[in-house]
């Protein structure tokens, strides 16, 4: 992927406040009105947050407080809209909903219907009410993470036959199965070209070209997430479920091109449009909340190792956004970040790693009961603020379009040979009647100078002037016919020769004037088509050995990822 443009920023963070429920799971009427958000700046982007519980109040900096009254427009017009404009300029984004149990996490991403549909569905309207002006494709992938294990959302027994065949054809991936465990791998980038692109192996994708199709994999996605009932939440989310959108718009900035074409030797059709397109990764990512053991005590082992699972799982995430803000801080510095440490931070390593433009919504819900979440929260929060990134266009070159408009070339410049190929027989034709002229010329000039010698022999012969003259028939005119001296007959057969020899010169001139202005045209198109055949094979050699660059990479790459997946089972 090659880069053009930039923007350097630090993540975004938001806070959102949900309003107490009338249900809420043992409040306590005099607490839950002192811990909580307090002493709101005028402009929303500071605030306090007071815990009763163990007497602590602290500052935060945000970029905008959203308060309980706060409309699911506003969240997205405020933290996604510039986001996904971006990514239609080719910027990678991700959103993610951090926060303890019930606190409006879902519902601040996914979020119900209509007005109150979340920051997942309006972000994909927006780009589908913009394919029109920008002729972007829309696909879409959805995943959970549950007790460290990848699973695909969108599959369904009813689909997997037909998900197998369409796969081949590019129209929606191969899902391996609902239950069925999916790995991480990694994609190694060219040189000079960005670090390795991490993907999940066999997760589907769909294309999305209308909302009823949004609706449909949205709703398909929410079946299969893990949810169940806690001490905190009925209907609690057990995993961290992630909405990957691929969005890909056609490069059609000419001069954009053109520079690219120089710098990397892209190429690019007469027409100015490149074989190039830019692609970009939007990822929302809804957080499973973290919790204490208490809220499920009394639920299972299967929901205390959930609860454990998620506490780790978002625990890795806290460590990476320190471990990333000691990096911005100490810029020029080697900071580890454990970014293998859990697989949500493994999937997240592009994002978090300064390549996307990043937001964090931090969701919090009343109470003395979460007192201490919300704070751990709002922690965290504190830390991403200070990570610097670096979003770049994502510019991916079409090797197939490359295949196709060499092939075009070759097939011009074969016909091209063609018609050389005539024009240099016709030539060869033209210069066969030359050579014909200039033999009959020849012979005509041997009998021109044979007549020159009887002439000479005539001359010392005075003789035979009369007796040539008796050989001349008498006109039966009645008008005498004069003899013809010898210098007279000498000075018309020279003056005949003279007319001869001038016309045999300009005709002479005039063929080798054109024999040699179709011989040069000839030669340059010669030379031009070698050029162009030249230039073409050495494109093509460049192209194989880039592509064979890339797979030995590639291989290196898998056999590396093979050899740590093996140290990480066998660990």
């Amino acid at each position: 992927m090659s880069c053009q443009g930039e923007i350097s920023e630090s993540i975004k963070v938001f806070i959102r406040e949900r309003p107490t429920i009338a249900d809420e799971r043992n409040p306590s009427t005099t607490d839950i009105e002192a811990s909580g958000i307090k002493n709101v700046s005028p402009d929303k982007k500071s605030c306090v947050y007071y815990s009763s519980a163990n007497k602590i109040q602290q500052n935060f900096s945000v970029d905008r407080y959203f308060d309980p009254q706060s409309e699911q427009r506003e969240l997205f017009e405020s933290i996604a809209l510039p986001i996904v404009k971006s990514a239609l300029e080719g910027y990678s984004g991700t959103i993610l909903a951090y926060g303890p149990t019930a606190s409006g996490k879902t519902h601040t991403m996914r979020g119900l219907s209509n007005d109150s549909r979340g920051i997942m569905p309006r972000c994909i309207e927006y780009l589908l009410n913009q394919q029109d002006a920008s002729h972007c494709e829309l696909w879409a992938s959805y995943l959970q993470i549950y007790c460290e294990t990848i699973t695909d959302l969108l599959w369904q027994p009813s689909y997997a036959a037909k998900e197998a065949v369409a796969g081949s054809e590019g129209t929606t991936g191969l899902a391996y199965g609902a239950n069925q465990p999916l790995l991480l791998r990694e994609k190694a980038a060219p040189k000079k070209e960005g670090p390795a692109e991490v993907y999940v192996e066999g997760l589907s994708r769909y294309p999305i070209r209308s909302v009823e199709d949004l609706d449909e994999l949205l709703n398909r996605g929410d079946l299969n997430r893990s949810t169940a009932a806690t001490n905190m939440n009925e209907t609690s989310s057990r995993s961290h479920a992630v909405l990957i959108v691929k969005v890909i718009t056609p490069d059609v900035n000419t001069s954009v091109n053109n520079a690219l074409s120089q710098k990397e030797g892209a190429h690019f059709g007469a027409d100015g449009a490149g074989v190039s397109h830019r692609e970009s990764t939007l990822m929302l990512v809804d957080l499973a909340g973290s919790e204490r053991a208490s809220a499920t005590a009394g639920r299972g082992n299967t929901r205390s190792e959930e609860a454990r699972a998620i506490n780790l799982s978002l625990s890795a995430l806290g460590n990476c956004m320190s471990a990333l803000a000691s990096a911005s801080a100490n810029a020029g510095g080697v900071v580890h970040i454990p970014y293998r440490d859990s697989k949500l931070t493994r999937l997240l390593q592009g994002c978090l790693g300064g390549g996307a433009r990043t937001a964090v919504v931090v969701t919090l819900a009343p109470g003395i009961d979460v007192a201490g979440e919300s704070l751990s929260a709002l922690r965290f929060a504190a830390r991403a603020s200070k990570v610097k990134v670096s979003a770049t266009v994502n510019r991916v070159k079409d090797y197939e379009a490359l295949y196709r408009e060499a092939k075009s070339k070759l097939k011009e410049f074969q016909s091209t040979t063609v018609v050389n190929m005539d024009t240099n027989s016709a030539l060869q034709q033209k210069e066969a009647q030359i050579r014909q002229k200039d033999n009959t010329i020849e012979q005509q000039a041997l009998e021109i100078a044979m007549l020159k010698e009887q002439l000479k022999v005539l001359q010392n012969q005075p003789t035979s002037n009369n007796a040539y003259q008796s050989s001349i028939p008498i006109s039966s005119s009645s008008h005498p016919v004069r003899e013809l001296s010898t210098e007279e007959l000498n000075s018309s057969v020279e003056s005949a020769l003279a007319a001869a020899n001038k016309q045999h010169a300009v005709s002479l001139e005039s063929a080798h004037r054109m024999y040699n202005a179709k011989l040069l045209i000839a030669q340059q198109a010669e030379q031009a088509a070698l050029r162009e055949l030249s230039m073409r094979v050495e494109d093509l050699k460049q192209e194989r050995e880039r592509s064979l660059s890339t797979m030995r990479q590639l291989r290196e790459a898998y056999e590396k990822n093979e050899e740590e997946e093996s140290a990480h089972k066998s660990r």
